[in-house]
């Protein structure tokens, strides 16, 4: 269910996209340096193209810090999984053989 719900957001995601790129076709100046009166630092793109650049620069960043800020949690994890491996090599060395029932039995 959960499967079919996110598949049909998707699409209409999609659909409401291509439907923003039909109706902004058309270039518009996105000026980078606000105080320059020549306008020497503009760029001129469908309105389409400048709205998903920048979404994917907030994907792009939002993704980053995400994967900055959880540095800690990683070094952490990697080191309680180095411990579990020492450890666990640790009690295989001194793990007791024990008899088997039919040496028990004799």
């Amino acid at each position: 269910m959960k499967r079919v719900v996110k598949w049909a957001l998707g699409m209409i995601a999609m659909v409401l996209l291509i439907v923003i790129a039909l109706a902004n076709r058309t270039p518009v100046a996105l000026k980078v340096d606000p105080f320059a009166s020549d306008g020497s630092l503009e760029i001129y793109a469908p309105l389409y193209i400048l709205l998903i650049l920048a979404f994917l620069a907030g994907i792009l960043i939002g993704g980053t810090s995400s994967w900055l800020k959880g540095g800690r949690r990683r070094k952490e994890s990697r080191a309680y999984r180095r411990q579990e491996k020492q450890h666990a090599k640790q009690n295989q060395s001194k793990a007791v053989a024990l008899p088997d029932k039919s040496d028990a039995d004799n």
